[in-house]
């Protein structure tokens, strides 16, 4: 825990020394250092995640790119493009460290280039995004993170009326990872405007259908036969509707995200990229809505997750409370904002032991209850990926 908490005070250092001396050189470097670091412990891990022990243990007898043949792609469960892109490494860099310094440097740079395209709030961005989304996509879905990566590079294409090259983009994203399905209808969002009294009909709704539809998983779940799949399925919709509480604690905290993030902003911001960031920050809330009833859906809002903290930070811009009180309170407001997914971190054993302890190359061992938590992913994959 200690690497992950000082990043987050590097950050907040970031934002102290920010707002005490504004300029667009100390926000540079600023950026550049905080990047740095994020790029440094996501490179020099080791054995770090769970998916990411299998992506480590395949990476040294990975064909080689002049290895690579039609069948071997054809008989994959992975994306056809990440294979080709995972041989390639493999030819060019042979050490997995290589590789993960390559995969942080791209998903680092999208993450900040699309913040600091979206808000002038970036660290504050950053401190959210390290908390929701950051090590799951840089420590351990090496997959999921390229199709992130791909779907925000094409987006600057998008607000550019560009759809050619966005459809391009998306097709990669595609091919690397099909969570990005809703990626494809993206710019019909361009023409929906949201108001107040249709965003708080869709919520409202989508509350209510929440409801039903985990009562209706839990029953069809239920009456599947045993296997790997429907009892990781039952385990995910019993954690949130046991005695702790989370299914109540995730619909209050989308109720009060929803007024914050959303109902709040209606009016503000003209353009078409605020516009845009608080559709999309608004889909990321309705799935967060639903992942409590539908297991698995999360991992379409990995896509949406930044464009719903852009939108947060859209309100602290336009919101006196943050312009007169001090900094502080702000922090407060962060931590009840992340605190979804500290409860994630924490309530649940296997999410916290893929990322604690924090092991470097630099003094590499292996965490037995890691290692354990990761077998799924060899009992679910083919050798042959």
């Amino acid at each position: 825990m200690f690497v992950y908490s000082f990043i987050l005070f590097f950050i907040f250092l970031c934002i102290v020394i920010t707002r005490r001396y504004p300029g667009a050189k100390t926000a540079r470097v600023c950026g550049f250092s905080c990047c740095f670091l994020m790029i440094l412990i996501a490179g020099l891990k080791y054995r770090v995640g769970l998916d990411a022990l299998l992506y480590q243990d395949l990476f040294e007898v990975y064909p080689t790119i002049d290895k690579m043949n039609v069948n071997y792609i054809a008989s994959s469960r992975w994306g056809k493009l990440f294979i080709l892109w995972y041989s390639l490494c493999h030819t060019i860099f042979k050490s997995f460290v290589s590789y993960q310094f390559i995969h942080a440097i791209i998903i680092t740079s999208a993450i900040y280039v699309t913040l600091k395209e979206n808000t002038r709030h970036v660290f504050y961005g950053l401190f959210f995004y390290f908390l929701y989304s950051y090590l799951f996509f840089t420590f351990d879905l090496y997959r999921e993170g390229m199709a992130v990566a791909l779907f925000l590079l094409g987006y600057r294409f998008l607000l550019k009326n560009n759809l050619v090259v966005y459809y391009v983009f998306a097709f990669l994203a595609f091919n690397i990872h099909t969570s990005c399905i809703l990626i494809f209808f993206v710019p019909f969002l361009k023409r929906f405007k949201i108001t107040k009294k249709n965003s708080l009909a869709i919520f409202i709704t989508s509350l209510l259908l929440s409801v039903v539809a985990f009562q209706l998983m839990l029953l069809f779940l239920n009456m599947l036969p045993s296997n790997s799949v429907s009892i990781l399925a039952l385990r995910y919709l019993k954690r949130y509707s046991g005695i702790s509480g989370l299914s109540f604690f995730r619909l209050l905290y989308c109720s009060c995200m929803f007024f914050f993030v959303v109902y709040k902003n209606i009016s503000r911001g003209d353009s078409l990229r605020e516009q845009m960031c608080l559709n999309l920050g608004f889909l990321s809330l309705i799935i967060m809505i639903f992942e409590q009833a539908i297991p698995f859906i999360f991992r379409l809002n990995s896509y949406f997750i930044i464009f719903f903290i852009c939108s947060f930070c859209l309100n602290i811009e336009y919101n006196n409370f943050f312009k007169k009180n001090t900094l502080v309170k702000f922090l407060i407001v962060v931590v009840m904002a992340s605190s979804v997914k500290l409860v994630d971190y924490f309530g649940n054993p296997r999410t916290y032991n893929a990322y604690c302890p924090y092991v470097s190359v630099l003094d590499p061992y292996k965490v037995p209850s890691r290692e354990w938590h990761g077998m799924w992913a060899f009992l679910y994959y083919d050798q042959k990926l």
